[in-house]
């Protein structure tokens, strides 16, 4: 029998994928803590560090978002708040789910090409670009 220490992701069912060993091994530990399961590949919820992440095509069409490690410390933080429920059953896991999607390019390299040169419109796409990409994975190279 395994501790728990609160019942916040109780019969929540997750998978974990590129994430280092030791990474993995603490947020499988903490999923546990809370009440939630982890499986290799049947899941109903990913934890993924990157879009590049080997289970991420198949959870990347599933109705429930694919989320980071952060969600789980996020979680974490919260165990001690009684009615806490992380799920998307209750607001407040889904509005911090909303806050700890993996986004779109996480863990990608970016690179745009043919946007030099002294055109000002040029440069207003290449920073509405470079813009858009750090708000949806943060990495980006000019």
């Amino acid at each position: 029998m395994r501790p728990i220490y609160c019942l916040a992701m109780h019969e929540m069912r997750f998978c974990v994928s590129g994430y280092t060993t030791d990474e993995t091994r603490r947020i499988v530990d903490l999923i546990r803590f809370m009440g939630g399961s982890a499986r290799k590949t049947q899941g109903d919820y990913l934890i993924a560090k990157a879009v590049t992440a080997k289970l991420y095509p198949k959870f990347v069409q599933s109705p429930n978002p694919v989320l980071t490690m952060e969600w789980i410390e996020a979680c974490w933080r919260k165990r001690r708040q009684m009615d806490f429920d992380a799920s998307v059953n209750s607001a407040v896991g889904l509005e911090l789910m909303e806050t700890h999607k993996l986004l779109c390019f996480a863990g990608l390299k970016i690179f745009f090409l043919g946007w030099t040169g002294g055109c000002e419109a040029a440069e207003s796409e290449l920073d509405e670009m470079s813009r858009e990409t750090r708000r949806n994975g943060r990495w980006e190279s000019l």
